[in-house]
C-alpha cells in the first residue's frame, strides 16, 4: 500500500518470524517523479507481542472549552502518534510500544485547525500554548501503564 509519503508492506505475519522483501528497480516513484534505480531489499523481523508494552493516558484538561492535540514522543522528540480533538474516548491508548522512555505534549489548538501554530508577530498572534507532561514515561515489555494528566 502506498500513499504520497510512505510505502507500507502489508502481509500476514507470525510472531518470531523473519520476512525478506525485495523492491525491484523502477517500482517506486517518489513525490518528485524519481524512480528507484536499484533493488531495495531488507528483512522484517516480527517480535513476540509480549515484547511490547502499552500506555493509557487519561487526559483531563483544566480548560474544557479548548481543543487539544496530544502527541506521543520518543526519547529523541520524534512524534510517534498523535490524537486530535475531539477524542473518541477520554482514555487515549498507545499500544505496541517498544520498551524505553517516552514523553507527551499537549497543544492547545485555539483555531481548531489540527496543528500547532507558531503565531505571527505582525498580526500580534501568540503561538498556541504547549504543555509537556512533567514525567518521562518508562515502558517495559509486557507491561501496561495508566497515567492521568490534568493539563
Amino acid at each position: 500500500m502506498i500513499d504520497n509519503k510512505n510505502l507500507y508492506l502489508v502481509f500476514e505475519n507470525k510472531e518470531e518470524e523473519s520476512y525478506n522483501y525485495q523492491i525491484l528497480p523502477n517500482t517506486v516513484i517518489d513525490v518528485f517523479g524519481v524512480r528507484n534505480t536499484d533493488t531495495i531489499a531488507g528483512i522484517v523481523k516480527i517480535r513476540k507481542n509480549d515484547y511490547y508494552g502499552s500506555f493509557t493516558l487519561k487526559f483531563a484538561p483544566k480548560d474544557d472549552s479548548s481543543n487539544y492535540i496530544i502527541r506521543l514522543l520518543d526519547a529523541n522528540d520524534v512524534v510517534l502518534k498523535e490524537y486530535g480533538f475531539p477524542f473518541e474516548t477520554d482514555d487515549l491508548k498507545f499500544d505496541k510500544l517498544k520498551p524505553g522512555n517516552y514523553k507527551f505534549k499537549a497543544i492547545k489548538d485555539w483555531n481548531k485547525n489540527g496543528k500547532w501554530d507558531a503565531g505571527d508577530y505582525y498580526q500580534k498572534l501568540q503561538p498556541e500554548p504547549v504543555s509537556i507532561y512533567p514525567n518521562e514515561i518508562s515502558i517495559r515489555s509486557n507491561w501496561e501503564l495508566v497515567e492521568t494528566w490534568e493539563a
